[in-house]
């Protein structure tokens, strides 16, 4: 018996010396890949600063504004947080220009959004146009397809309904601060005015966000951005045992959240042939076909799309949420 136990020393030092050269090696490459970027604050913990999750939990806490104020004046009017990879920060105007620049401190394009959104939605990967091959059927189709969405006179025909919800939602703050004196929490009413917005816009599809209290849309959107931000939706011990309670939990979320997002593919879909003057994102995606065939692309595609539309530019919309309520 200590023999047999001594024989398996060898085989846990090596497996020892394995974990060890790995982290090691995530962690210079993660140190080569950040070298030109600028400053970034403190990761959440050990573990978490060996991932592109690093500062995700500070986003769920109450006082997130105190750690964003305290990072500003230490670091300066730029600095790098990792939340699903590298998001910029920038307190100087000034500065703008910097960020956005092609040189060292720029911007660098990763994919790791478009990656859990395939992730979450349990997809075959390539499933997104922005991850495909570039010069590919699908990433000329759909790229070819969806540019009228985004043409000055669209943009300009859909920004009434931007103002309205702005509105509608500064009228809210208002009424809540009137009713009790208390601070309001605008972030978390900015996150449903902005899915109000890209329903509206970008799907002729109601949301009602604002209209009520509890929206599952909202709730099932927060319940992932918990799990990816504590790292458990990249735990390899949730698919190697499926059957534990955790994994069965991130599976839940994760089929909850392609039903509400299936749900809109389907009240769009069922609207069948969309008029010439609809120059919506999810009438667009019902007129893409692969020039290949000639055919509309397999269901599960146009699906998944459309998720990563409404995701991808629910930060965008903010942007403009914020400017409506600064300036009303």
């Amino acid at each position: 018996m200590v023999c047999m136990d001594r024989g398996w020393l060898p085989l846990a030092a090596t497996a020892l010396a394995g974990s060890a050269a790995c982290v090691c090696a995530v962690y210079h490459f993660k140190k080569k890949a950040s070298k030109n970027r600028p400053p970034s604050p403190p990761p959440y913990n050990w573990l978490l600063s060996l991932s592109n999750y690093a500062h995700a939990p500070f986003f769920i806490m109450p006082d997130m504004h105190r750690y964003a104020t305290e990072w500003a004046n230490k670091l300066g009017g730029v600095y790098v947080m990792y939340i699903q990879g590298p998001f910029y920060v920038v307190t100087d105007a000034m500065l703008v220009y910097q960020v956005i620049s092609r040189g060292d401190l720029g911007m660098p394009k990763h994919q790791e959004l478009y990656r859990m959104t395939d992730w979450i939605l349990s997809h075959r990967s390539p499933q997104l146009f922005s991850t495909a091959d570039e010069s590919g059927d699908m990433f000329r189709a759909f790229r070819k397809g969806l540019a009228p969405c985004f043409s000055t006179e669209n943009l300009k025909k859909s920004f009434p309904k931007v103002r309205a919800c702005a509105e509608k939602m500064v009228s809210m703050w208002e009424k809540m601060y009137l009713a009790t004196e208390e601070p309001v929490l605008t972030d978390s009413w900015m996150n449903r005015a902005t899915l109000d917005i890209i329903g509206q816009v970008g799907f002729n599809y109601e949301f009602k966000a604002l209209d009520f209290e509890h929206n599952t849309f909202i709730e099932a959107m927060h319940e992932n951005l918990i799990e990816l931000s504590t790292s458990m939706g990249e735990n390899p011990f949730d698919r190697l045992f499926p059957f534990t309670s955790q994994a069965r939990q991130s599976a839940a979320r994760r089929r909850r959240t392609k039903e509400l997002f299936n749900a809109v593919y389907e009240a769009v879909k069922s609207r069948g042939e969309p008029p010439a003057d609809d120059q919506s994102i999810g009438a667009n995606l019902m007129r893409i076909k692969n020039p290949s065939t000639g055919q509309p692309f397999p269901e599960e595609i146009v699906l998944a799309n459309l998720t990563i539309m409404v995701s991808e530019h629910m930060d965008g919309m903010e942007i403009l949420e914020r400017a409506w309520a600064c300036c009303s």
